[in-house]
């Protein structure tokens, strides 16, 4: 079987619907969207989801974060998607492009057993909070684990 995208949403934009037409044209097959307690409002935008075949909408009812979201949705996947070859992240804000998540595809289906990070690349607008997260993580991990991860917060992986 062929990878599987997770995409966590709370609150998102129809541009969900657009980011999962793009991997559906290019080859996705299977996508896995958790509402997470998103609410009334964007019953519309999920519904549109659900009409695509290749897509399948699972729901929290109350919003329980990011985290409890991948949970849920890696659990899916796992249950009901046993032999999937793996599973990529994605978010839902279109912060990721669906090429880069396309590439993400073929990098596992090349590497199997791998753990593979998309990586983004920082430049002097990033605000420094954020700078100082990355880059302290990414020295942690890299002098602790010896892996060379230029990224520690990136939401584009796959496992």
């Amino acid at each position: 079987m062929r990878p599987i995208v997770l995409i966590p949403a709370y609150k998102p934009t129809i541009m969900l619907c657009s980011i999962v037409q793009q991997l559906i044209f290019l080859g996705i097959s299977k996508i896995v969207i958790v509402d997470d307690g998103s609410g009334k409002d964007c019953d519309t935008i999920f519904s549109e989801l659900d009409k695509q075949i290749e897509a399948e909408v699972i729901r929290h009812a109350v919003n329980r974060g990011k985290g409890a979201a991948l949970r849920t949705g890696f659990r899916y996947i796992m249950d009901r998607y046993p032999r999937a070859l793996g599973v990529i992240t994605a978010d839902a804000d279109g912060q990721h492009l669906p090429k880069d998540i396309y590439n993400i595809k073929l990098s596992l289906i090349a590497h199997p057993h791998s753990l593979i990070l998309g990586s983004r690349c920082f430049d002097k607008n990033i605000p420094f909070r954020s700078m100082v997260g990355n880059t302290c993580t990414r020295l942690i991990i890299q002098r602790f684990f010896k892996l060379p991860i230029t990224d520690t917060q990136t939401g584009l992986y796959t496992c």
